[in-house]
């Protein structure tokens, strides 16, 4: 069932009238009378509707009803219609999807250490003519050369995600490496630098440090190049013994914890998972069902350089055992594989979303890894994967049919006019069709009916589409009239060749229940059955709208509002009467619960009628109710929520004709009087 058009527009702008103001002067001779600021009352007016409501809004959740008056034909004739069975239309089709699963997070194995050793003599290369001696050394300044560390032999490069690098410098020198010491890090093949450290410590003869950083977001080569600056106090007072070949400093570069974004490396065993879903549609949503026919297949491109084993499992797809269906696929590196399953016989339970179901599926990836091989490889890297269902068929299925159209076979009959009543008219008149719904969902049939006087050649036709409750222990019968003019001009073309075709639209959108693919939906169609037309109570509660108000208006209604008024014009082209009530409240939630200005119930006049009972003059009525400050302080806040509550006491026991253009219109505005005082004084 459609909804009904939102009653009011979005109202962003408010729009106060200005007023110019004179001022007067009044003086005499050379001396001056000071001027007084003058005080007015503005009327400030905030629109809130102008709109039309027609009958099919009014009744979006009337049910069971005809748009005819009374009447009574005079003759009867009657034909049933070949049932219809549900057979093919319980099913879902042309289900595409295609996914992108990402490899994320590299793995990659620590590569170890590379270390160098750097000699006393190209630290400090005085040393040199002092080889083998005992003696003081002074201080001195250390500035090493860029000195090459010996490339890792499992990467070339990585984009370091997350990682540690930890610097380990031993210290074999005759005298201590001051605090302050400087290791800067390059790549060795581009001569830039990676990451500067800066030791805070001094390191005593034969010590050392551990230095570790994180090394995240950062590209480390494989191949690095180290420079060292600082700085030693020496020996002081003391002497040392010179022994070139023994005394440096050795350096050592290991890189740990590593999760790699990018790299050309040895890559490990990876692995890595995904689920997703494809979209069902709203047409049929699925608790469960039993599968008839159907397939799916699976297309999927391994887009890594590595060798791939894919587990693919249907988590909605259950065999007669129980167990979830699974499929197991090998991809080579850089390779396709397109793979068919048959789903005949499976049991569907899928998961319910809130645009309808969904059948859902879940794959985990094992990436083996590239041995003593280097390879490029990134986070983006990973499987393309498109899975089709081309038609899913179900034998039986319970949830919920969200109108699904099925074709009515048609029939045709005869009326039998007797000879010499050729120039009959007739009156009001009733065509009735009785509907025999054996499933177990809501439906809404759409009867054709055309009539052809095939000695005259005039035609006339019917159209009508009705709501037909679901069938219960036994098939649910609905009996529904057609009636009126349109019957009566139907008839009265004496058609001697009638035929009715039409579809039927299987549930509502909301109702579950369970349907078989041989439940049926049969008909018969009567000539003179009689009905009549009665409208229920019933209160209507449209949806809430939004009023922004200006923080100016709000300032004033809140500091200098006096009073104000509720002003509305409303016409009636129905042909009952009822009641309008308007709801205000600075909370969405709250506006009928607790709403903080109520204006209403406003008495609504019927239409004026014709003696069938149709409308043919709109009523009409003006209202104006007074508003005091209080009152119109709701509307000092950035929103209001407004909306409003039609009250319809139905037609009782009286008959009435409408149509679908009758209509209810509302127009109102509130005003809102305040004081204006330009010094500012309340």
């Amino acid at each position: 069932m459609k909804k009904h058009r939102s009653l009011w527009h979005r109202i962003s702008v408010i729009v106060f009238p200005v007023f110019l103001l004179g001022e007067f002067l009044y003086f005499s001779g050379c001396s001056f009378k000071a001027p007084q600021a003058p005080q007015w009352d503005v009327n400030m007016a905030i629109p809130l509707m102008d709109t039309t409501l027609t009958l099919g809004n009014l009744l979006k959740d009337t049910q069971d009803v005809t748009f005819d008056s009374s009447g009574l034909l005079g003759f009867e004739i009657e034909e049933s219609m070949d049932p219809v069975e549900v057979g093919d239309n319980l099913s879902v089709e042309n289900i595409a999807e295609k996914y992108d699963v990402t490899l994320g997070d590299i793995k990659i194995d620590s590569p170890g250490s590379q270390s160098i050793s750097v000699q006393f003599v190209s630290i400090y290369p005085p040393s040199a003519s002092l080889n083998g001696q005992s003696t003081q050394v002074p201080a001195f300044s250390i500035a090493l050369d860029k000195t090459e560390i010996p490339p890792f032999a499992d990467f070339e490069s990585v984009l370091i995600k997350q990682g540690t690098l930890t610097i380990t410098l031993q210290n074999h020198l005759p005298v201590p490496i001051a605090s302050g010491l400087g290791i800067n890090l390059y790549d060795f093949n581009i001569d830039t630098l990676v990451m500067a450290i800066l030791s805070e410590q001094e390191i005593p003869v034969n010590g050392s440090i551990r230095l570790e950083r994180s090394f995240a977001n950062k590209r480390l080569p494989g191949h690095l190049s180290f420079q060292i600056s600082g700085g030693s106090p020496g020996s002081g007072s003391q002497s040392v013994t010179i022994n070139t070949s023994t005394q440096g400093i050795d350096l050592a570069v290991s890189v740990s914890d590593m999760i790699a974004s990018e790299a050309r490396a040895k890559v490990p065993d990876q692995e890595f998972e995904d689920t997703d879903y494809a979209d069902l549609g709203d047409s049929i949503i699925v608790t469960e069902a039993d599968i008839s026919t159907g397939s799916i297949s699976f297309t999927m491109q391994n887009n890594l350089p590595l060798d791939l084993d894919l587990t693919i499992k249907l988590l909605d797809f259950f065999n007669a055992s129980g167990d979830t269906f699974q499929a197991h696929l090998y991809l080579g590196k850089r390779k396709q594989v397109f793979k068919y399953y048959d789903l005949s016989g499976f049991k569907f339970r899928p998961e319910r979303t809130a645009g309808g179901s969904a059948a859902r599926f879940e794959w985990k990836a094992k990436a083996f890894g590239s041995g003593d091989s280097l390879v490029t490889i990134h986070a983006s890297d990973g499987i393309s994967l498109a899975v089709d269902m081309p038609k899913l068929a179900f034998s039986k299925l319970s949830g919920i049919l969200n109108r699904i159209h099925v074709q009515m076979d048609s029939m045709s009959t005869s009326l039998d006019i007797p000879d010499g009543l050729e120039g009959l008219q007739f009156g009001d008149a009733r065509i009735a069709l009785e509907l025999t719904n054996g499933i177990g969902f809501l439906i809404q049939p759409t009867l054709n009916i055309v009539g052809e006087n095939t000695k005259t050649g005039q035609t006339a036709s019917i159209h009508r589409t009705v709501t037909i409750n679901p069938a219960g222990a036994q098939p649910s019968v609905t009996t529904v009239i057609l009636k009126g003019s349109e019957v009566t001009n139907f008839l009265n073309v004496l058609p001697d060749k009638i035929n009715v075709s039409g579809s039927v639209i299987l549930g509502d959108g909301t109702t579950e229940s369970t349907v078989r693919s041989t439940d049926k939906i049969a008909s018969k169609v009567t000539i003179n059955l009689p009905a009549n037309l009665k409208f229920p109570d019933q209160a209507i509660k449209l949806d809430p709208d939004t009023l922004e108000i200006d923080q100016d208006a709000q300032d004033e209604i809140r500091d200098n509002a006096n009073s104000g008024a509720f002003h509305a014009e409303l016409g009636n082209h129905l042909p009952f009467g009822g009641s309008v009530s308007f709801y205000f409240s600075s909370l969405d939630t709250a506006v009928f619960s607790h709403p903080e200005l109520t204006i209403g119930p406003i008495t609504l006049n019927p239409g004026i009628t014709s003696d069938e009972g149709g409308v043919i003059q709109e009523t009409s009525s003006t209202i104006d109710i007074q508003l005091d400050k209080e009152q119109l302080l709701v509307f000092a806040h950035p929103k209001v929520y407004m909306a409003m509550k039609i009250a319809v006491p139905g037609s009782g026991e009286k008959f009435v004709r409408v149509y679908r253009n009758d209509y209810l219109t509302a127009k109102a505005y509130i005003k809102a009087n305040y004081h204006v005082n330009p010094e500012g004084k309340k």
